[in-house]
């Protein structure tokens, strides 16, 4: 066969050129796959990356059940279910522990209006946190209409209580007092009395008793 045939010569030069081509080709990819550090750091950085960290949530006691407060309440009273009408009540932040109190209310059935408790967990302890008065079964915030309201301004409520005045011992006035109480980090503190008329205006000065930075 000779080298001389135009055929001949056209194919061998067609062999030759793929075999440079197939050359080039395997040798770039060589190279590319050798020269790319930025895909390779990024990679070790992906794998050597820390894993998050977990923290377990601080646990927090239940809710607070109104129905065993009501419970236990009536136990005190030592009198038949029906001879006290709850009312009402409401889960409320009061004391700044980030947990929610328990406020409730109940009607003795006299023309007293409402007496209320609150509940809540005091060093770990589900606890009755209304005042005590002395030598009496804890029933402090009196008796009236109560709510939970900040009326000082702190940023968190306080339990509010409203009661008819009296213009003589006795004797009722058109007059309202509302006795404000907040937590002090042990007990519910009354910290001002307002005095309002039926509509809620002002008729007399706050009568300021502590300060209110006693609120914590």
């Amino acid at each position: 066969m000779s080298l001389k045939n135009p055929l001949i010569l056209a194919l061998l030069g067609g062999v030759i050129l793929a075999a440079i081509v197939i050359a080039f080709a395997v040798g770039g990819s060589r190279g590319n796959s050798t020269s790319s550090p930025t895909n390779l750091e990024v990679r070790a950085a992906t794998l050597t990356a820390p894993a998050p960290t977990r923290t377990r949530a601080t646990p927090t006691p239940e809710a607070i059940d109104p129905r065993a407060v009501f419970e236990s309440i009536r136990e005190r009273y030592g009198g038949p279910a029906e001879s006290l009408n709850f009312g009402a009540w409401e889960y409320v932040e009061l004391t700044g522990d980030g947990r929610a109190e328990v406020l409730v209310r109940w009607n003795e059935g006299g023309n007293c209006g409402y007496f209320a408790e609150v509940w809540g967990y005091y060093r770990g302890q589900l606890t009755n946190l209304t005042p005590h008065a002395s030598g009496q079964v804890p029933n402090d915030f009196g008796c009236g209409s109560i709510e939970a309201t900040d009326v000082l301004g702190v940023g968190r409520p306080q339990v509010v209580t409203k009661a008819r005045t009296y213009a003589r011992p006795g004797v009722l006035s058109d007059d309202y007092s509302k006795d404000i109480y907040c937590w002090n980090g042990a007990v519910f503190l009354n910290v001002a009395t307002d005095y309002e008329d039926y509509q809620g205006n002002p008729v007399r000065p706050r009568l300021a008793i502590l300060d209110p930075s006693e609120c914590r």
